[in-house]
């Protein structure tokens, strides 16, 4: 493509996806927008880098006003689809055909040079409905032969990990539209249409829009394909595994379960993590956002993990426990596998191992899930990721071709200008890119009318840490405090302070205080800004009654000193002691008060947090049950409480989140129901749950696949040793795995 010294590659990637402006859908707008690949992703998130080359009508009502029978839509639909876009593509045929490329002067460190501009288009970013309709394949996806627009795996294997499929070249289905051969094309499920994208420059050559310029994305496949088979197939597996009287007993635990770490997780210092409270039940069926089935996996991972849910689906309701293992494994993958979509590049090495991972995956899901409900798995959205390496090997990381911003930009480019449109379906699609031409036009003239005025320096933040929110004071009275509650909400409505820290308080602190600090004031909120990033902010919370709804105590990672660098910390009061004496001087359970300063009562793990390798009573043999959570158990006193203790707040190492391993009532009778009589062996993890950072969840899909790379397909059926005896070559020593 390049064969001049001064030309230069500015790839162009396409947005199509319609856009239904009202409640019925009646009215939809699909608008066929571009952006440049020299953008960043952060910019290509903003509205303002997207522009227009045309819009497309709701064909199915053309259709309808014109009569057309109900056997010939489908048809008619596509050739129309495709002799618009061959319309709307018409100025960019020609900018690509200019082999020399535009010409532009180009001004780059106070210096101007004279450039050629080449606009491949590198890849379309949609749904799977419109790069079916992209691809001329058909929409219907239960009555076709082959049901990808890539290849031409059969109907009926299309959940078959094992199979080769083999991919559709522009050639291949360019001659069968030419030579008008209807049943060729009817057997690889396409319309004969004269497809638009093939006097383009798009993707790989060969392929044209039929190989990776057409990519899954996270949205589609996995939010809405993946997560949601996902939790309808956990709740129709366990259910339907349980013992028939226990099936919706095994419902309800999971709901209450999830009830109780979904408002458990929202209070916590680690704030990048999925929204999990939510206003209906999980099973309820509710229809929920793309982005929030992340949460909803993770309520139900805590909840399998957890001892009450352990206790109550295998040994009250008899689920078999390796059941429980396969559902936790998968739903952690699931979950690593979003984050993984997200990440900004991937190894170069690594781009050739999805091809036998991804199947391995692929293999693991359509196992454990067992989806029964209509086609089962043999659906697109379950077969489509056997390409993913195609995707990323041409395309870069998944996130460059990610649908949400598209998305979402809907809202300013499509809907705001509609609002201003006469809303008829025979002029709609004009008067918005008219609308939206005038808005683009009137923002360029008041921007050289008014130019904005230079940006002004932005404060520094100020690195000391402070105290916030509404405070308590806590005062020695002989041998009893007094206690005082200080906020916004009137003082009846506060809640006092856990008894347990008045009277850590006043046995170790109050008395051995100056006789004019007689009185410790206890703030609710301290805001801090760290110490190597100065834009990344701090809040920890201590709240006794936060919006008079329920108590927060934030967890901290703490360096404790020695080798003790990251230990999870309960906070549960800060202490501003700042007015002390320079040269006061206390000892409390080994860890001192030396002069002023910003303190905290605080309980701590007993050593850093572990990964939870299985359950104490577990009867099988478990890898592990999950190394998404970490697990650890409070420093407990003589009294069986865990002990208290007072730390210095410039200790706090990083933010994290832990949430308490939920217990079971061993003593639970469901009326109608036999007790089972099995819980004499049954032994408690107990302790509490930590979970790993957000933001290595992706690099842990990745080493899974670097795993599964070096693991046999796991479709095959397993060799005994004597097979492998018989087949090993005496004479030559066998490869390692992976060669």
């Amino acid at each position: 493509m390049v064969t001049l010294p001064n030309q230069q590659v500015v790839t162009l990637i396409l947005y199509i996806d319609g856009c239904a402006t009202d409640q019925n859908g009646n009215i939809k707008i699909e608008p066929i927008a571009f952006t440049l690949g020299i953008f960043n992703y952060q910019t290509r998130c903003q509205p303002s880098a997207w522009r227009h080359l045309g819009y497309v009508n709701n064909l199915s009502v053309e259709c309808r006003k014109q009569k057309i029978p109900k056997k010939d839509r489908s048809l008619a639909t596509a050739i129309n689809y495709h002799r618009i876009l061959d319309v709307i593509f018409t100025s960019l045929r020609k900018l690509q055909a200019n082999e020399t490329g535009l010409r532009w002067k180009l001004l780059y460190k106070e210096t101007i040079y004279d450039m050629l501009f080449l606009f491949p288009v590198i890849f379309v970013i949609g749904d799977t409905e419109g790069h079916d309709k992209q691809c001329g394949h058909f929409l219907n996806r239960s009555k076709v032969k082959t049901l990808c627009r890539h290849c031409d795996i059969p109907l009926e294997r299309s959940g078959d990990p094992s199979y080769q499929c083999r991919l559709y070249t522009r050639r291949r289905l360019e001659n069968m539209v030419t030579a008008n051969d209807l049943e060729g094309l009817q057997a690889v499920s396409h319309h004969p249409v004269v497809n638009a994208f093939y006097k383009l420059m798009i993707g790989d050559p060969r392929y044209n829009i039929h190989g990776a310029a057409t990519p899954a994305e996270l949205l589609h496949m996995i939010q809405l394909g993946w997560m949601k088979y996902g939790v309808e197939g956990l709740y129709a597996v366990l259910t339907g595994t349980a013992s028939h009287q226990y099936k919706s007993h095994v419902q309800f635990v999971l709901d209450q379960i999830c009830g109780q770490y979904g408002a458990l997780l929202p209070h916590q210092s680690e704030r990048n993590l999925p929204r999990t409270k939510f206003g209906c039940l999980i099973s309820a069926g509710k229809k929920l956002n793309a982005h929030e089935y992340q949460g909803v996996l993770l309520l139900l991972l805590l909840s399998l993990c957890c001892d009450k849910g352990h206790w109550n689906l295998h040994f009250y309701s008899n689920v078999p426990e390796v059941m429980i293992r396969d559902f936790i494994w998968i739903l952690q993958l699931l979950m690593q596998w979003e984050e993984f979509m997200k990440l900004p590049e991937i190894p170069k090495a690594d781009a050739h191992k999805f091809e036998k991972a991804i199947r391995n995956f692929m293999y693991l899901y359509t196992t454990i899930i067992d989806r029964q409900k209509g086609m089962k798995t043999n659906i697109i959205k379950v077969h489509i990721i056997l390409h993913m390496m195609l995707y990323i090997i041409q395309n870069g990381a998944p996130r460059n071709w990610d649908s949400g911003p598209g998305e979402s930009n809907h809202k300013y480019n499509i809907k705001a200008p509609f609002l201003t449109t006469q809303k008829r379906h025979d002029s709609v699609s004009y008067q918005v890119a008219k609308r939206f031409a005038d808005n683009l036009v009137i923002e360029r003239t008041v921007r050289g009318l008014f130019p904005a005025p230079p940006l002004a320096p932005v404060p520094m933040h100020d690195p000391e840490p402070k105290l916030a929110g509404a405070w308590y004071q806590i005062e020695a009275n002989g041998d009893t405090t007094n206690f005082s509650y200080h906020s916004k909400e009137a003082a009846a409505n506060a809640t006092r302070a856990e008894d347990r820290v008045i009277r850590f308080l006043h046995q170790y602190l109050l008395h051995a205080l100056p006789e004019d600090h007689s009185a410790v004031e206890c703030w609710t909120e301290y805001t801090r800004f760290d110490r190597d990033d100065s834009t990344k902010k701090y809040l920890f919370r201590t709240c006794p009654n936060y919006r008079k709804d329920r108590d927060w105590f934030d967890w901290a990672l703490v360096d404790w000193g020695g080798d003790e660098n990251k230990i999870p910390t309960h906070l549960l009061a800060f202490l501003d002691l700042t007015n002390l004496p320079v040269d006061f001087h206390l000892d409390i359970s080994g860890y001192a008060i030396n002069g002023p300063g910003i303190y905290a009562v605080v309980e701590r793990f007993v050593t850093t947090a572990t990964e939870v390798w299985t359950w104490p009573s577990s009867t099988i043999d478990m890898d592990f049950v999950t190394d998404m959570l970490l697990h650890g158990t409070l420093i407990t006193g003589v009294d069986g409480l865990s002990q208290l203790f007072l730390i210095d707040l410039d200790s706090i190492v990083d933010v994290c989140a832990v949430v308490p391993n939920l217990q079971p009532n061993l003593n639970q009778k469901i009326v109608g129901q036999p007790q089972l009589k099995r819980t004499k062996n049954y032994q408690p993890l107990g302790g509490w749950f930590m979970l790993r950072p957000r933001s290595i969840w992706g690099l842990d899909f990745l080493d899974f696949i670097r795993e599964e790379y070096h693991t046999r397909p796991r479709w095959l059926p397993e060799e005994t040793e004597e097979e492998e005896k018989e087949e090993a070559p005496p004479q030559k020593k066998p490869k390692a795995r992976g060669t």
